[in-house]
């Protein structure tokens, strides 16, 4: 059976399972990909949010003559205490997650230092840019809008 295949056919009847795997890794990064892009959005959408809250807060700060980084820095300070907590919280879960699917892993540690450290740098920088953004924009549009 074999002597009626041309070399090709062979060559592509044994990647076969090799390319099944590639395509399912390559859905399973672009849907994970997706996943950490939506959670970067809703990290900055909530923050935004709760800053937005205080613009009221702001503005009467700003009137009573405070500067623009003592009304930023507490924000910020909140900021970065909520993603603390959160890691604190979602890192036992990353590690017990992990070592349940290390059997489906092959050749990549489940709990990869680098990665997580990089998935939690980027969760920082979503959440200060949440707290940043709309607290800057509130300092700067003025007494009476704010208020």
């Amino acid at each position: 059976m074999l002597v009626d295949l041309t070399l090709d056919e062979i060559r592509a009847r044994s990647m076969a399972r090799t390319s099944l795997a590639l395509m399912v890794l390559s859905v399973a990064a672009g849907v994970a990909l997706v996943a950490v892009l939506l959670s970067c959005i809703g990290l900055y959408g909530v923050m935004a949010y709760h800053v937005a809250r205080r613009s009221g807060e702001i503005g009467i700060r700003m009137a009573l003559g405070s500067t623009a980084w003592r009304i930023v820095g507490p924000i910020l300070k909140g900021a970065l205490l909520m993603v603390a907590s959160g890691v604190a919280l979602g890192l036992p879960a990353v590690i017990a997650a992990g070592r349940m699917l290390r059997e489906h892993l092959f050749e990549i540690e489940p709990t990869d230092p680098l990665t997580v450290v990089a998935a939690i740098l980027l969760l920082v920088v979503a959440a200060v840019a949440g707290a940043l953004v709309p607290a800057r924009r509130t300092c700067r549009s003025g007494d009476c809008l704010a208020m």
